[in-house]
C-alpha cells in the first residue's frame, strides 16, 4: 500500500511537532490493529530510502516504508524497516515490535549538526545517520530510557 504521500512536502507542519515512533515487521497487520482495536487510521504508506550509517559502519542504501497518526496532540510515527542492516531491524530482532524512540523536537538548535554537535559533546554517541534525509538516532537507551531522534 505505498503511495505518493510524503509528509517532508505535504505536511511540513509534523516536523514541528515532537512524536513517538513505533517499529514493526509488519505494518499492515498494525495498521489493521489500530483500526480495529483502536478505530485510529494511519496515513498512508511513505516509503524512505537511503544510505545508513549504524554506528559508525556504512550498511549501504537502506528502505522503510513509514505511515503516521495524531493521538490527540501526539503524533505517533510507524516504521517498517524494508531493506538494509538498520537499527530499527536490530531492534525488532532485539525486542520484537515497540516503541523505539521519541523526537522531542529540540527547537532551540538550528540544524542537525548543532545537535549531533551538542550531543557529542555530552559524551552520547549516534546509533544511526541518515545525511539524506536528516536524521539522527542517540545512544540514550541506558541513559534517558528511549532512543532520542535528533532532525
Amino acid at each position: 500500500m505505498s503511495q505518493e504521500f510524503n509528509p517532508l512536502e505535504e505536511d511540513r507542519a509534523w516536523m514541528q511537532k515532537g512524536h513517538a515512533c513505533i517499529v514493526t515487521d509488519n505494518m499492515e497487520k498494525l495498521r489493521r490493529n489500530w483500526k480495529n482495536y483502536l478505530g485510529i487510521d494511519l496515513t498512508p504508506n511513505w516509503t524512505m530510502d537511503g544510505p545508513a550509517v549504524v554506528r559508525g559502519e556504512n550498511r549501504g542504501n537502506c528502505k522503510a516504508l513509514i505511515a503516521f497518526a495524531d493521538i490527540g496532540d501526539l503524533r505517533v510515527e510507524f516504521i517498517q524497516p524494508v531493506e538494509g542492516g538498520t537499527q530499527e531491524w536490530e531492534f525488532i530482532r532485539k525486542n520484537g515490535n515497540g516503541i523505539h524512540h521519541i523526537d522531542p523536537n529540540f527547537p532551540r538548535f538550528k540544524t542537525l549538526d548543532d545537535r549531533v554537535k551538542e550531543w557529542e559533546r555530552r559524551g552520547i554517541k549516534l546509533l544511526q545517520i541518515d545525511e539524506k534525509n536528516r536524521w539522527a538516532y542517540t545512544d540514550t537507551q541506558q541513559l534517558l530510557g528511549a532512543i532520542i531522534e535528533l532532525h
